[in-house]
């Protein structure tokens, strides 16, 4: 199975790492800020990825937007460096050697028209993470666009252009991986098909694809953010719903080679507004 959890380990819970162990995904998601959590307790094997989103980095300290090439160039500098010392904190806390992590870079990069980071700016911040990233030993997801991304340039059930991100392909390296953002809407995951979920199909590249956020979000029609639990009937109703929409999901990831994994948006026994 290609689905996997995507975690915010804000609080110890031994259903969840029963659960993981169960599931035995080919990867999880971890989102934290410094040195995550528990990863000596998960208890999942060695081929089993970590993929790491540092919130604080991923969001650029909260100073999103990119004025010019510069600033790109050393924004990937200064991520790829804040990366390079977690990746050391993991490997002394809990001996796990930095081939079984992924990096994530910028969050849904804001490439649209209008946007404050424009598409050519975006694949020089990717770039210039990638090399360094490549320098300290590293391995990267880069992109990690949003629902509807990379641009098309208004045209909804357009493809999305790639090209302008060519530079990024030709930067990473056989272990690196592109990452996507997928959600569907309370009508269904063919609603939007290809454009909202199922988008890396349109990827044109031979490279490795992960899928780092999947699941329902009713916000993709320009709504406020809901998920299953607000689907239509008693709440087994739902939950049998979202687990077919899922493995539908699943067998689309399963033709596509280039799909690692795909983790579902998100797991946490907190009651904040991700859970």
């Amino acid at each position: 199975m290609k689905l996997s959890p995507h975690w915010l380990p804000h609080h110890k819970s031994a259903q969840d790492i029963a659960w993981f162990r169960t599931w035995n995904p080919p990867s999880v998601k971890i989102v934290w800020s410094g040195i995550p959590p528990y990863l000596d307790e998960l208890g999942l094997p060695d081929s089993c990825l970590l993929v790491i989103r540092d919130y604080p980095i991923t969001e650029n300290y909260g100073q999103r937007g990119i004025r010019d090439l510069a600033q790109a160039k050393a924004m990937g500098v200064t991520h790829a460096a804040a990366y390079k010392a977690i990746a050391q904190g993991i490997r002394d806390r809990y001996s796990i050697l930095p081939g079984r992590l992924l990096f994530e870079s910028l969050n849904e990069p804001q490439d649209q028209a209008g946007g404050n980071e424009p598409p050519a700016l975006v694949a020089a911040y990717n770039v210039s993470f990638l090399v360094e990233m490549h320098k300290a030993g590293l391995r990267s997801v880069v992109g990690n666009w949003g629902v509807g991304h990379p641009d098309n340039h208004g045209e909804r059930e357009a493809a999305p252009d790639w090209l302008q991100y060519q530079s990024i392909i030709g930067a990473m390296h056989p272990n690196d991986f592109l990452g996507l953002h997928e959600y569907w809407s309370l009508a269904g995951i063919q609603d939007g098909w290809l454009w909202w979920a199922g988008s890396f199909l349109q990827c044109p590249y031979d490279v490795p694809l992960m899928v780092t956020e999947v699941g329902i979000d009713n916000a993709v029609k320009g709504g406020p953010h809901q998920g299953w639990h607000d689907l239509p009937g008693a709440m087994h109703d739902r939950a049998v719903r979202y687990t077919n929409e899922l493995m539908s999901y699943e067998l689309a990831l399963q033709r596509d080679k280039r799909v690692h994994s795909a983790h579902i948006f998100s797991h946490d026994t907190s009651t904040v507004e991700w859970d």
